[in-house]
């Protein structure tokens, strides 16, 4: 058996070792974890870049490159992108993804429940009606988003 590095470098941006080498240096403008912000943020598994996002995949790829990331370690799977090959069938067959990347420069999972925990609360104070009882920690998490509203918006630092 042989060992596979969890990761490499090019342009100062982690890869995931699986991740074809030479799609890493060609990049078509505008694409990728450096040029991109929706692949920086979903097509990154434990801090290295494992796919492109949907949008990249589908319009500039034509889904040469896989299917699209649309949420962490979610490829879109819809009856549009059917026929285009998945990562998950080409170069990350068979590989679980806690084995990927390193957890000391992102838990990705660990991203997952606290974005999951987000939501949750966010439904339950932002989307709903609150009770006067609630109102303070909902007040309090919105500030802590966005910045303290009770001083006009201004923050001296």
């Amino acid at each position: 058996m042989s060992y596979l590095a969890p990761y490499y470098v090019h342009k100062n941006r982690l890869y995931s070792s699986y991740f074809p080498q030479k799609w890493a240096v060609e990049h078509i403008e505008g694409t990728g974890p450096a040029e991109c912000f929706l692949c920086d943020e979903y097509g990154h598994w434990n801090g290295v870049f494992i796919g492109y996002c949907y949008q990249c995949a589908i319009k500039c790829y034509h889904g040469e490159r896989g299917r699209g990331m649309v949420n962490y370690g979610v490829e879109k799977d819809t009856e549009s992108v059917a026929d285009y090959p998945s990562i998950f069938d080409t170069y990350l067959r068979g590989v679980d993804l806690d084995s990927i990347g390193d957890r000391e420069i992102e838990d990705t999972r660990l991203k997952i429940k606290e974005h999951e925990a987000d939501l949750e609360f966010q439904n339950k104070y932002i989307n709903s009606q609150v009770n006067y009882d609630d109102f303070e920690e909902a007040f309090q998490y919105v500030s802590n988003m966005y910045g303290s509203f009770r001083n006009g918006g201004y923050d001296s630092y």
